[in-house]
């Protein structure tokens, strides 16, 4: 077992895969399952590790240069040298390097197949249709019959032989280059880079996050990772020509190796023109660069601000400003198609130049007879295959110096400062914290059983001499900048507590640090470490999907449709229980059945509502099948807890097994000590980023494993106070045990505040909105923090906190200390 007797805290160790290679910052998870003696509180029994790694991209031999990011830094590292790390660490990837070494083996059959076709033209000009050589010549014909007597027919009979041989090839040829498609290198490194700057975003500290404009990400996601991956992928198509260069020479030097200079003099001349010519070329694409960026930014402004522009009657304004900057845009990438037009010829001259040379110098010695013209003619195929050859080598060489600025673009995101260093910091803190409270708390009488609280939930929210200000240059904004400065405050688990302050006190900052969304400049905010925290803010945030998976999305294996009608009925949300009466039935006819729903179902749904039917059809007489909600399913509770184990209640005399489930995910608050990580397989990294997509865009653990297709038109059905009200539902469906709400009754009328806050009441009192009242006692107290809009609603709180911006603090005061406005008063000054 876990946990013995006496035992209320158990570290558990889990081996981490030590790695100097970079990989974003990777998570798994730690389940408890199959308690014995004791029952798991369901969000409580399962604890993501976020593993740190601080290596640089692509690796740590330019780490010097990449510990202060920034395009100048970058400038200074030699281009190809980096791109050379970027290769070494996509060849690294599971799956890539096999990959890489089949395709480069492979390759070379369509250079074997070459290397026959100039030696079979060879032999047929100079053996089979040379009538004209002497009779031992015909010893060197391969003859399909043997015992053929006719000189002519000899020599046909070898040049269908040949004939055969031209086609037989072709289906191995093309059975690989099908199969080459199926290897699909190049998507395998675009998704890895993909993948990697996604997860690498989901923990961008704020200040990343601001310096990265969303237009700029979606480029690098979608552009600049097919561009890098485009490159890897010419690497290995130089391989190959650098095969059929080898093979052309061996032939020239077999059949006339007095042409062989020609293979060093070609190449030298274009090496020596490329390197000229590259700072030519970047320098083009260089200026053409910023221009894309601000034309797609203007687009997606423009986009997203649409009704802003109709509603003033700006359209032409907008027009003319985008054709500007498309000009602007086609003027500067006329430089850069100039310079890869005369870079790109300059090999295709050299073709025709050698070839040339070659006639005039070999012609004399084909008419005495000192040369054989099939090897003349085979020499000059070879000239034009080797300038073919150069050419595309060199443009392939150029392709992949313009997409250098892809590598330039991605190493400066996937070296940007995250958040997870600092998230380590303070949760270090807090499990310190947690710890000692602990120490303490056993040293007293547990709480009364009536009072249903464990030792843990005894321990109270602390600010510790918490001090807070914006970085330099940020919200410069004069005296009005939000500053604090040692506070120290604390509140008990299960309270109401309102912030209020003036406008422009700094309400919504420090609502973010509560929600540890932000960060203190020094000291802390201490929450028991088994809390979850979660911030909502006042303006609505959905995501075009469903409406289904907009509720739940904290809670993706969400199952019990009763507790979701009951939450929306409490907000008298009639519209969106009506919208969603069609979806919910199938869930519970899929559930009943264990049919798998999918989006073809759901477009039948969506029909049958469009003819009608969702009228005929209300949300109230719908009929509620299946098994109840699983967080409330087994034996009751033994009120005995562990706070080591994020959550999770053992008995001291019962034995807690646990076993380990390990998924890479995203998006998580914890973190470990551990540096680095590596992955182990192919089918790992297939099983991560299956479970993150499902992480991310719902269905993941859910029972029955709905499929929701994105149709998001319900949201045009909606108004904007209903949409506030479905954020608020989505936050008490996950039920953290802190919440953090930043003005949730600004969007509402008077009468729906009201209840508004009665529906925040119940949350609190029953430890969660509409959830079994014989099980509260087995739920942990439930914490709101929240800014008022009236007094009325302030003086319905537990505590009250005051923000005194003009003093940097933050006291606590009562509800008789109040002011209009919020003001802080001289006698609260004086506390």
């Amino acid at each position: 077992g876990i946990f013995e007797d006496g035992d209320y805290m158990v570290t558990i160790e889990v081996e981490i895969t030590q790695d100097q290679a970079w990989s974003p910052t990777l998570e798994f998870k730690v389940a408890l399952e199959d308690p014995e003696g004791c029952i798991l509180v369901p969000d409580g029994s399962i604890c993501r590790v976020k593993i740190i790694d601080d290596d640089k991209f692509p690796s740590n031999r330019y780490r010097e240069e990449l510990e202060e990011v920034s395009e100048e830094s970058i400038e200074n590292i030699n281009q190809w040298g980096l791109f050379a790390e970027y290769v070494s660490l996509n060849v690294s990837q599971p799956g890539m390097r096999w990959r890489t070494y089949v395709s480069i083996v492979c390759d070379q059959l369509h250079n074997l197949y070459l290397f026959f076709l100039l030696t079979a033209r060879t032999y047929l000009v100079n053996v089979v249709f040379d009538q004209d050589s002497n009779d031992d010549t015909s010893s060197k014909i391969v003859t399909l019959w043997r015992g053929s007597e006719s000189a002519l027919q000899v020599r046909i009979d070898a040049a269908r032989l040949v004939a055969v041989m031209y086609v037989l090839p072709m289906l191995i040829l093309h059975i690989w280059d099908y199969m080459k498609l199926k290897i699909d290198i190049e998507g395998h490194s675009r998704v890895f880079l993909q993948k990697a700057i996604f997860r690498k975003y989901l923990n961008y500290s704020e200040a990343s996050r601001q310096a990265v404009r969303v237009s700029h990400m979606q480029v690098a996601l979608l552009s600049n990772t097919t561009d890098l991956a485009k490159a890897y992928v010419s690497v290995l198509e130089m391989v190959k020509m650098i095969g059929k260069l080898v093979l052309l020479m061996i032939f020239m030097l077999t059949q006339d190796p007095d042409s062989a200079w020609v293979l060093v003099v070609m190449p030298g001349l274009m090496l020596v023109w490329g390197i000229c010519r590259s700072r030519a070329l970047s320098e083009a694409s260089d200026y053409a660069g910023p221009l894309k960026k601000i034309l797609i930014d203007l687009t997606t402004e423009v986009c997203a601000k649409y009704r802003l522009i109709a509603d003033y009657a700006q359209r032409p304004q907008m027009n003319d400003l985008f054709q500007r900057r498309a000009d602007e845009l086609r003027r500067s990438e006329i430089p850069e198609s100039q310079v890869e037009l005369n870079n790109n010829y300059f090999p295709k001259w050299l073709g025709p130049i050698f070839s040339g040379a070659y006639i005039a110098w070999a012609s004399e010695y084909v008419l005495t007879k000192e040369m054989s013209l099939g090897v003349f003619l085979a020499t000059l195929s070879v000239f034009s295959e080797v300038s073919g050859d150069f050419s595309s080598l060199y443009e392939r060489v150029m392709e992949v110096n313009t997409r250098l600025d892809a590598l330039k673009t991605l190493t400066i995101y996937f070296n940007m400062e995250t958040e997870v260093l600092l998230c380590k910091t303070m949760n270090r803190k807090r499990r310190q914290a947690t710890k000692d409270a602990w120490a303490a708390a056993l040293k007293n009488a547990p709480p009364a059983p009536e009072m249903g609280l464990l030792r843990s939930d005894l321990i109270p929210i602390r600010l510790e001499n918490l001090c807070f200000s914006f970085p330099p240059g940020i919200h410069n904004l004069g005296r009005h900048v939000f500053e604090l400065k040692n506070v120290n405050l604390s509140v008990a688990q299960g309270q109401l507590v309102a912030v209020v302050g003036p406008h422009g006190s700094g309400k919504g900052t420090f609502m973010r640090l509560l929600a540890q969304t932000i960060f203190p400049t020094s000291g802390a905010i201490l929450l028991p470490m088994h809390l979850r925290v979660l911030f909502v803010g006042q303006l609505p945030v959905l995501f075009d999907r469903s409406i289904w998976y907009n509720l739940v999305f904290g809670r993706p294996d969400f199952n019990d449709i009763r507790l979701l009608e009951t939450m929306l009925q409490e907000l008298e949300m009639d519209t969106v229980l009506q919208l969603m009466g069609p979806e919910l039935d199938a869930r519970i006819e899929a559930r009943r059945t264990t049919k798998r729903l999918t989006s073809a179902d759901l477009k039948s749904l969506r029909d049958w509502k469009a003819r009608g039917s969702l009228e005929g059809s209300p949300a109230s007489s719908r009929r509620f099948s299946g098994s109840p909600d699983r967080r409330q399913s087994g034996a009751a509770r033994v009120l005995v807890e562990s706070v080591g184990t994020r959550g999770s209640r053992a008995s001291p005399t019962h034995d807690t097994h646990l076993r380990g489930k390990y998924s890479r995910l995203g998006g998580s608050e914890d973190d470990d000590d551990n540096d680095d990580a590596s992955s182990n397989t192919d089918d790992e990294e297939s099983e991560e980023m299956e479970s993150f997509m499902k992480m991310c865009w719902g269905g993941a653990g859910s029972e029955e494993d709905i499929e929701i297709d994105e149709d998001h038109s319900w949201q045009d059905m909606l108004s904007f106070t209903e949409q506030v009200k479905l954020c608020l539902i989505r936050a008490m469906l996950m039920n953290p045990e802190v919440l953090v709400l930043h003005r949730p009754f600004h969007n509402y009328d008077i009468y729906t505040q009201k209840k508004v806050l009665d529906v925040l009441l119940k949350h609190k009192e029953n430890r969660g909105l509409g959830l079994p009242k014989a099980d509260w006692a087995n739920r942990r107290p439930r914490t709101i923090f929240f800014t008022p809009e009236s007094m009325e609603q302030a003086k319905a709180a537990d505590v009250i906190w005051q923000i005194d911006a003009a003093r940097k603090t933050i006291k606590q005061i009562s509800a008789t200390d109040l002011q209009e406005g919020f003001h802080p008063t001289k006698q609260q000054d004086h506390r």
